[in-house]
């Protein structure tokens, strides 16, 4: 804290005590001053800080709902394609069970027929 002086004018007109005292009452105001100041930055810090979490808050609950709803769509769009697939690899199976009873039909006629 920086020491306050009384001017020399003033120390001439006034005794030492009342210039003492006049210093000391200056120190005290000062003194509140910064506890006063110290205490509104605190509690300006403390709201900010509460509004700042509050919305954070309310980003991550709209992210997280985002993102559910993301994953849902991504969960039907597989359940789609792999229905797609099974259907798929079903067809294969049938053309190559086709073609193994063609291929067993046609080893036992030629069996057959010796």
């Amino acid at each position: 804290m920086p020491v306050i002086t009384m001017p020399a004018t003033l120390r001439e007109e006034f005794t030492p005590r009342v210039c003492d005292g006049f210093l000391e009452l200056i120190k005290l105001a000062q003194e509140d001053q910064r506890e006063d100041t110290l205490a509104m930055v605190r509690d300006n810090f403390g709201r900010q800080v509460a509004e700042s979490e509050a919305r954070l808050r309310v980003e991550i609950a709209e992210s997280e709902g985002r993102l559910r709803a993301e994953i849902g769509q991504m969960r039907a769009e597989f359940a789609e394609k792999l229905a797609n697939v099974k259907t798929s690899l079903l067809a294969w199976m049938f053309v190559f069970w086709i073609g193994q009873a063609a291929t067993i039909i046609g080893m036992m006629a030629l069996l057959l027929k010796r």
